[in-house]
């Protein structure tokens, strides 16, 4: 895969002297838990808040130490990986930003728990396992329990079954009487993931061939154009959730739609190796002209060409995630 990565196109040296000179590298602050991080409290009785001391809330020990002051912030990882942006913080300091995290709301929720609308579990699975993918809870970071009932005005029963799931999945790891902690990232996982990736979305591309209209080549350029857009305004935050719209899009044009359900519950953890790669100079350029290249076949009905257009994306695209991997810090251990 590396052979395809450093044969196409430009920009490829500075690529590989991005990679190679280590700003992906610069040692965060979370990389290893610390064995004496406090335990996390299970909610009161109540479980909404409404047994809080009057008062100000008070922010709880220091837990872990996290990386650059966007960690817990809705700030792409991209922000993490300036050398300048690095400093010491401590886990949020006001329950509701666990909300702010998973894109509930741009400001603290002052609301008392009565006003709250009731989450389910399923909603605030939703909202973590988003913010764990998109990084803006990165990998090593402490999850409070305690905290999330806090936020969502919730009984711990709903936020257990979501961290239960998020559990099953390798996103998180509970460790009795210490904590639940954001899982590092694992690349046999994420291998896994683009392996079954891979293989739906080439039988999905094949399909929708035969079923594309002209109205659905226009509206894949659409979506290309809107990548260039983002590219232009410098907005990488943005890119994953138009690149998933993309083959999406595909999946859908093929009548397979639920295809691309099955793989958005494989790829999790290499969502996470998309949002380290994304600032690698002129990858994302690349993948744009990788994608159009895959409409221009499906515009000439040529489902060969289609088929190696997307192996050439997928494989290019994967080799360049994998280049993340030499950081170490942000991933678990290689099993041997």
């Amino acid at each position: 895969m590396r052979g395809i990565v450093h044969g196409q196109g430009a920009g490829r040296a500075d690529r590989a002297r991005w990679v190679s000179s280590g700003r992906a590298a610069a040692p965060p602050a979370w990389a290893g838990a610390r064995p004496d991080a406090p335990r996390d409290q299970d909610c009161d009785d109540g479980s909404d808040g409404a047994d809080r001391p009057a008062g100000p809330w008070r922010p709880p020990p220091p837990r872990f130490d996290l990386v650059s002051d966007c960690a817990l912030r809705r700030q792409p990882i991209y922000e993490l990986l300036k050398p300048d942006r690095f400093q010491v913080v401590n886990t949020p300091s006001d329950p509701s930003d666990y909300a702010m995290i998973a894109g509930t709301s741009a400001v603290k929720d002052r609301r008392s728990p009565a006003e709250k609308p009731t989450l389910k579990a399923e909603q605030i699975y939703e909202m973590l396992r988003h913010a764990i993918v998109r990084l803006s809870m990165v990998p090593g970071s402490v999850i409070s329990e305690k905290e999330l009932c806090l936020a969502y005005g919730v009984s711990r029963t709903p936020v257990r079954e979501a961290i239960k799931r998020l559990a099953d999945e390798d996103l998180v790891d509970v460790f009795p009487h210490s904590g639940t902690y954001v899982s590092k990232i694992s690349f046999e996982v994420a291998e896994e993931g683009f392996v079954i990736r891979r293989a739906l979305e080439i039988e999905s591309i094949r399909r929708a061939v035969a079923f594309a209209t002209d109205e659905d080549i226009r509206r894949l350029e659409r979506l290309i154009d809107e990548m260039r857009d983002i590219l232009k305004r410098g907005a990488l935050h943005e890119y994953i959730e138009v690149d998933d719209a993309f083959h999406a899009a595909i999946a859908d044009i093929s009548r397979y739609p639920r295809i691309w359900k099955f793989i958005n519950l494989v790829k999790a953890h290499l969502d996470r190796m998309r949002q380290l790669s994304a600032p690698v100079p002129g990858h994302l350029a690349e993948v744009t002209e990788q994608h159009a290249a895959i409409v221009r076949a499906l515009g000439r009905r040529n489902a060969d060409q289609a088929e190696l257009a997307m192996k050439i994306h997928l494989e290019s695209s994967f080799a360049v995630m994998s280049a993340m991997y030499e950081d170490g810090r942000y991933f678990k251990r290689k099993e041997i």
